[in-house]
């Protein structure tokens, strides 16, 4: 795991966008994986009431994963992890677009950095003290996979 999670930090940092990663809120893999609600609330409750509460975007079709060990409070951070069969832009796209609609303002993202054979996208947004970040994979699988941090500034 140590590995994995220096290899994520190395490629979020030369990418340039900000996230909690290896020193944030730890992970839990909280079992079974179980589908994510869609937006429209037709799929349980899946994602964590703080989360729900802020009508955070819920990307329709995606698998939650894990979720951090903190789930109540945005002071120490809000850690999601999904996956999803729709490719890496589309996933960016759609977040970046509920965010923005929402009145979240993107963040600059640094000078970027491509990493071959490994698709990779993600933002920054904030609004109202709060940071929301993505950082979208693209797995062996096919499938993207989706960290999301919610946290108070």
């Amino acid at each position: 795991m140590r590995t994995l999670c220096g290899l994520w930090m190395v490629l979020v940092t030369v990418s340039g966008i900000a996230v909690a990663g290896c020193g944030g809120p730890a992970l839990e893999d909280t079992g079974a994986a179980t589908p994510a609600a869609s937006s429209d609330g037709g799929g349980g409750l899946s994602y964590p009431a703080s989360y729900r509460e802020r009508s955070l975007p819920e990307l329709e079709g995606a698998t939650l994963t894990s979720t951090g060990r903190q789930t109540s409070s945005l002071r120490d951070g809000l850690a999601l992890t999904l996956t999803s069969p729709k490719p890496v832009d589309q996933v960016r796209d759609f977040y970046r677009d509920r965010l923005t609609a929402l009145g979240w303002t993107a963040e600059p993202q640094g000078r970027g950095a491509s990493v071959p054979n490994l698709a990779m996208a993600g933002g920054s947004f904030a609004k109202d003290g709060l940071g929301f970040t993505t950082v979208i994979t693209r797995m062996p699988s096919g499938d993207s996979r989706i960290n999301i941090t919610v946290r108070e500034r």
